[in-house]
């Protein structure tokens, strides 16, 4: 099912979607803080994209949920939408934007909508997101939508040591 928040639309990820977002997710530069690389080729991407859609391993107790990015009044795909809760019970997001849509407050608008729809799904969860420490675009996405701080931890980039900072967005209090 298709929704809808202010100016975007959220599709369930479908493998027809990588033809749509292959040149959005081809720029270097949106590789610069996140531990991937461009896609090699279409092919490739799409594979991707059958692997994400086709869920996780039937035994390990996760859930993947995928979305693609729409600006509604255009026609071009901006970006996409990852969520995961682990067998542990703890929900992880991921967001990934073009290049050319960064500052127009659409990853800030995506991540909201993810945020409540996750709420909505799993009122009793925590969000977790992990940031590169020097990508403070996505540090200000993250404050904006109402993520807190929770720790710095080590990571590796590109195969250079780096470090993350891990935010959480509290499971919403329950008022009886």
């Amino acid at each position: 099912m298709t929704r809808v928040a202010n100016r975007l639309r959220f599709e369930p990820l479908r493998v027809e979607h990588a033809a749509e977002l292959f040149d959005v997710f081809r720029p270097p530069e949106l590789y610069r803080f996140i531990p991937e690389k461009p896609p090699a080729s279409l092919q490739a991407m799409e594979d991707d994209f059958k692997h994400f859609i086709g869920g996780p391993p039937e035994d390990s107790g996760e859930v993947w949920l995928n979305w693609a990015i729409l600006e509604r009044g255009q026609s071009a795909y901006v970006g996409t939408l990852q969520a995961t809760v682990f067998s542990d019970g703890v929900l992880w997001i991921g967001y990934k934007l073009g290049p050319p849509h960064w500052g127009k407050g659409i990853a800030t608008e995506g991540v909201r909508w993810l945020s409540r729809e996750l709420q909505s799904r799993y009122p009793k969860l925590a969000i977790h997101a992990s940031v590169d420490i020097r990508n403070e675009a996505s540090i200000r996405v993250l404050t904006k939508v109402g993520f807190e701080l929770a720790r710095r931890e080590p990571a590796e980039l590109h195969g250079q040591e780096s470090e993350d900072y891990i935010f959480v967005l509290p499971a919403p209090a329950l008022t009886i």
